[in-house]
């Protein structure tokens, strides 16, 4: 390989910078979105997903500092920079396998917590969780954990008006009383909202891997060509 081969990789080593940025910015913006939605539903599962939106807000904060550094590396032909570059590539590409295998093993955990978090919410209720409940119910088009009647056996002599079918299709609906109230109970609900971010997150991290992992092979190509001179 000569110095057009040499360039091309250097070349490379920028666009992969470039969508490792963009993946950053985008982790980043994911982040804040489930800070502020899907943390408004953590008091439903004992699973922590304020701290998983704080990683994702951590992790795409760290990547425009790493891919700053892979630019840099490159455009000086630095191996002290490409270096930096490929070791914090490698560190997290060890946390985002650890996180994965962690997040893989709570995923029973999640399925677990969700009803009985809501019904205990609804014998608290009105109490702490009162506008987080009332929150999910209207906008999940759900109630209780497994439906209505899990206000009544809670000793409610009605839901609470956040179950009523106010916007939504008569199918969604069942008659209690004179009110329409949502058919589908909450826990179901809110196992397939979290479940389809997790499935985002999932894409996202698999894109991430591919791009770190030939953002490494790069660097230690070049780093190598550096190394040997074959490029001044």
């Amino acid at each position: 390989m000569g110095e057009g081969g040499t360039k091309c990789i250097k070349y490379l080593i920028f666009f992969f910078n470039f969508l490792f940025f963009v993946f950053g910015i985008v982790l980043l913006g994911f982040g804040i979105y489930a800070q502020i939605k899907i943390g408004a539903y953590a008091s439903f599962s004992s699973v922590d997903y304020i701290t998983g939106s704080r990683l994702l807000i951590a992790v795409g904060s760290i990547i425009a500092v790493v891919s700053f550094f892979g630019c840099c590396g490159a455009w000086k032909e630095s191996k002290c920079l490409l270096g930096i570059f490929f070791v914090l590539l490698l560190i997290m590409l060890g946390l985002e396998i650890a996180a994965a295998v962690l997040g893989y093993k709570s995923r029973d955990k999640i399925e677990d917590n969700i009803k009985k978090d809501i019904l205990k919410a609804i014998k608290e209720y009105p109490g702490k969780d009162k506008d987080a409940l009332d929150d999910m119910q209207r906008e999940l088009k759900c109630c209780g954990a497994s439906g209505f009647q899990d206000w009544l056996t809670k000793g409610f002599q009605l839901p609470p008006k956040s179950c009523k079918c106010e916007d939504a299709s008569k199918d969604q609906c069942s008659k209690y009383s004179i009110n329409l109230y949502y058919k589908a109970g909450c826990a179901d609900k809110l196992k397939t909202f979290l479940h389809d971010n997790l499935l985002v997150i999932s894409a996202l991290a698999i894109t991430l891997l591919v791009i770190q992992i030939l953002g490494m092979v790069f660097a230690l190509i070049l780093i190598s060509r550096i190394g040997r001179g074959h490029y001044a």
